[in-house]
């Protein structure tokens, strides 16, 4: 590829990028700007890790529950001490554990 090539095949991957940022924000908030959305976003997320860990284990707990009320499967609690109380394995995804809008280019 020349480099003109490269430049704009970039700026449509940005142009994509954008639209579907613009889509994805508009079925989270209708109505508000992209901007405003990924404010709240980064609002909701959780700051430390801790606060990922113990996200996590309410949502290990509740989908435990709901797998157990449905009757769908039964739940070792042992699978979900190991699962959320793995502290050294959770510091090391914690990156991907929150949601964090990216940053203005």
């Amino acid at each position: 590829m020349t480099a003109d090539e490269i430049y704009q095949l970039g700026k449509r991957y940005l142009k994509e990028l954008k639209e579907e940022r613009a889509r994805l924000a508009e079925k989270i908030a209708p109505g508000k700007p992209v901007e405003k959305v990924l404010k709240q976003i980064q609002e909701d997320a959780p700051n430390t890790f801790e606060e990922v860990l113990e996200l996590t284990r309410k949502e290990v707990k509740r989908a435990q529950k709901f797998l157990t009320k449905k009757d769908i499967a039964t739940v070792d609690e042992r699978d979900v001490t190991a699962c959320c109380g793995n502290t050294r394995l959770y510091r090391s995804v914690n990156s991907f554990c929150r949601l964090v809008a990216p940053r203005p280019i």
